[in-house]
């Protein structure tokens, strides 16, 4: 480790391979909001494992000999939870992908940093060791919106007719073990949310 180096504990959002020897990961830390880091595929020991989507993992940085480098390079790279479940599910992987995708896409307040990503760390967990992943992230969606100070229910719930509005709060009170709502029941409200969150809040919300 670099003397006087700090680890950040982060999560990984996004991978992919940057020229023939580097991963360019983006991360989530609750201290440094969206990072983007490299990493040498050659500085992993025999024993370590190469990042994946959603790892919780401590990193410690290289120093830096630009300040305005684009990214940051990984000296130590550690995972501390793996969330090998939403890989090995295809329902799952698409879910986590796309909620990944709207946190990178959304630029975060520096003040949020903490709530965020102590939101994702929630949300992943529980898309890869609970039921129904289309509710968390239907639930992920609105907790996002309603941290950030968006009028969710005071605009978008409020414009639903009465009986689906009733239906919404038992889906964001219930636990996932206790609710058996199918995927095509959540669809039209998940779509809903995304497109007010567009519309009013000026979300980018990627194509399906």
């Amino acid at each position: 480790m670099p003397p006087n180096a700090e680890k950040i504990r982060c999560l990984v959002l996004a991978r992919e391979p940057s020229g023939e020897h580097f991963l360019k990961l983006a991360l989530l830390s609750p201290q440094n909001g969206i990072m983007t880091c490299l990493l040498r595929l050659s500085a992993l020991s025999k024993n370590a494992h190469a990042p994946d989507f959603f790892d919780v993992a401590d990193i410690t940085l290289a120093a830096s000999k630009k300040a305005d480098a684009p990214a940051q390079f990984i000296a130590e790279y550690t995972v501390l939870r793996r969330h090998s479940a939403i890989g090995s599910d295809y329902t799952r992987l698409a879910i986590a992908s796309r909620l990944s995708l709207i946190i990178l896409k959304n630029p975060l307040p520096p003040e949020s940093t903490k709530t965020i990503a102590a939101l994702l760390d929630r949300a992943t967990d529980a898309l890869a060791n609970k039921p129904l992943p289309h509710v968390t992230f239907f639930k992920t969606l609105w907790e996002l919106a309603r941290n950030e100070g968006y009028p969710v229910r005071e605009h978008w719930l409020a414009s639903l007719p009465p009986d689906r509005r009733q239906h919404t709060l038992q889906i964001l009170r219930q636990p996932l073990d206790n609710q058996d709502t199918p995927p095509n029941n959540l669809a039209d409200l998940t779509h809903s949310l995304e497109q007010w969150l567009s519309r009013e809040c000026h979300f980018v919300i990627p194509q399906r």
